[in-house]
């Protein structure tokens, strides 16, 4: 059988996240479609998740190999800060800010 070449782990996780991502604003428009906009000041949708919990769950879990210390060096060695958060967040706000300075 031929073998299949796939990503690296470190290009998996950044797929994982731009997945994420893409989840997120579909979330976002299934919230526009529902008509369901936060007023000002009022709390958007966010979900945060440190790259400790996103190489935890992808790589090392159900392994004998998903403790702390473990998931810091894994981490370590894809070239991901454990200790840092991608967050995912309803940002049509911030889109409409920008299109307002784009559009005088």
């Amino acid at each position: 059988m031929e073998h299949i070449e796939s990503h690296s782990e470190a290009e998996i996780v950044n797929g994982c996240i731009a997945l994420m991502q893409e989840l997120t604003g579909q979330f976002e428009e299934y919230l526009e479609y529902m008509d369901i906009v936060p007023g000002e000041g009022e709390e958007r949708f966010a979900a945060a998740f440190s790259y400790f919990h996103i190489v935890q769950r992808l790589m090392l879990w159900k392994t004998y190999h998903s403790g702390g210390t473990f998931t810091i060096q894994k981490c370590a060695e894809l070239g991901f800060d454990s200790g840092d958060c991608v967050i995912f967040r309803d940002e049509r706000d911030k889109e409409e800010e920008d299109g307002q300075t784009d559009h005088p």
